[in-house]
């Protein structure tokens, strides 16, 4: 399979069109139809753009075929209102806070089950490390858990 088949395969598999994925990219629909119509070769700056806004793709994967969709790594984000974004294994750069403080964390450190089931203890444990009480409690609030 080519870019533009393995760029096909990767917006169908993110739910997008051609015209909601230039909403979150700064790129138009055209621009975008020319890559997947295979009339124009992506640029480093479409690339950047896509790694930059869907950090599970691996770019790697979209230019040669090799590996496979999905980037092994996971991006993990807690952020100051209570959103916390998990799954896979805890591995590279933890986010947390509306200062976008950033915590480097060695996938031994911890690891998630593949199929998502995490206790909320769980997460509530790991997240002592990264992110402050409040948030915390706030997130205990909206889980129901303790």
């Amino acid at each position: 399979m080519n870019f533009k088949g393995r760029l096909k395969e990767w917006i169908r598999y993110e739910g997008l069109s051609p015209e909601a994925l230039s909403g979150r990219i700064p790129f138009s629909k055209s621009q975008i139809y020319n890559y997947l119509n295979g009339s124009s070769e992506p640029s480093l700056t479409f690339l950047t753009a896509l790694d930059d806004e869907f950090p599970h793709i691996d770019l790697n994967w979209l230019i040669t075929g090799a590996g496979q969709m999905l980037s092994n790594s996971v991006h993990q984000v807690a952020t100051g209102n209570g959103i916390v974004m998990v799954g896979g294994k805890v591995s590279g750069q933890v986010v947390a806070g509306d200062n976008n403080h950033a915590v480097n964390i060695r996938e031994s450190e911890s690891s998630w089950p593949i199929n998502g089931s995490v206790t909320i203890k769980t997460v509530l444990s790991i997240l002592e490390d990264y992110v402050s009480p409040k948030v915390i409690n706030e997130i205990k609030e909206r889980l129901g858990g303790g």
